[in-house]
């Protein structure tokens, strides 16, 4: 079909040219139609927004769904399609990071939970208790095959034994007689005295000194045949002022030992 101009003509799809519609409409005296956006869409895409960890993600899906099917029973009255589809689409984003996020809480809890108290840590024991710890105990990463350790002896405050070594200005030294043995397979390394720690009364812990008040040092003590042991002292630089509670030996994450000291 052609009209005057000698253009084809074609019938218009329905709301194609609102505002040519709204036009004719105001020619013929017919009130304004007027549009109004979509609260429920509005409101899922707020809260898409909002994330809130992935609770208001849940929402945001839900609004956005609703609100869709609301714009699109609307006939054209409402708006607000665009806000519903980013409700959505932010929304199932943001339940994906709420995985990921809370997944990681839960892991970090757990790993926080075992450090403060070790699921396979017996309970607190006096010197001269001997701990066997599993070979699947890791340190750094590597099995450091040491199978048995025993803290034999305490002293606090210890005057030094090693001359030009001195504790400082309101610091003392307080030394531990460790004892410890390899298993089947021998240690490659030896103990790692950097595995031990000194538990304070007022809830801090200090590790072992660079500097060794008493000979022979349980540094000094390399890899380990089958079974062999051997022993040496630990010494711990600590505030003159303190009260020292328990030596611990962190064998890994999951593994953790005390003995009392007071």
């Amino acid at each position: 079909m052609t009209g005057d101009t000698g253009r084809p003509e074609f019938p218009d799809h329905p709301g194609a040219n609102a505002a040519g519609a709204q036009k004719a409409a105001n020619e013929r005296g017919e009130p304004k139609v007027t549009t109004q956006t979509n609260l429920v869409s509005l409101l899922g895409f707020i809260l898409s927004v909002v994330w809130v960890a992935g609770l208001a993600s849940i929402g945001a899906i839900v609004l956005g769904v609703r609100g869709r099917r609301e714009v699109l029973d609307s006939n054209g009255d409402q708006t607000g399609l665009q806000l519903a589809n980013w409700a959505i689409g932010l929304g199932i984003a943001g339940v994906m990071a709420a995985v990921v996020f809370w997944t990681f809480v839960l892991s970090a809890g757990n790993v926080i939970s075992q450090l403060q108290s070790p699921s396979g840590s017996p309970g607190l024991k006096p010197l001269g208790s001997t701990y066997s710890v599993p070979l699947t105990s890791l340190s750094g990463g590597v099995d450091n095959g040491i199978t048995q350790v025993t803290v034999r002896w305490f002293s606090f405050p210890v005057t030094s034994k090693v001359p030009l070594v001195q504790a400082g200005h309101g610091k003392a030294f307080a030394v531990a007689d460790i004892t410890v043995c390899a298993g089947g397979d021998g240690s490659p390394s030896g103990p790692n005295f950097f595995l031990f720690e000194l538990d304070l009364s007022h809830g801090t812990t200090v590790r072992t000194a660079v500097v060794n008040a008493v000979d022979p040092s349980l540094e000094l003590i390399g890899p380990m045949s089958p079974y062999q042991c051997g022993s040496g002292y630990l010494t711990f630089k600590v505030p003159s002022a303190s009260q020292p509670s328990g030596i611990i030996y962190q064998a890994d994450f999951s593994h953790s030992y005390e003995w009392a000291v007071k």
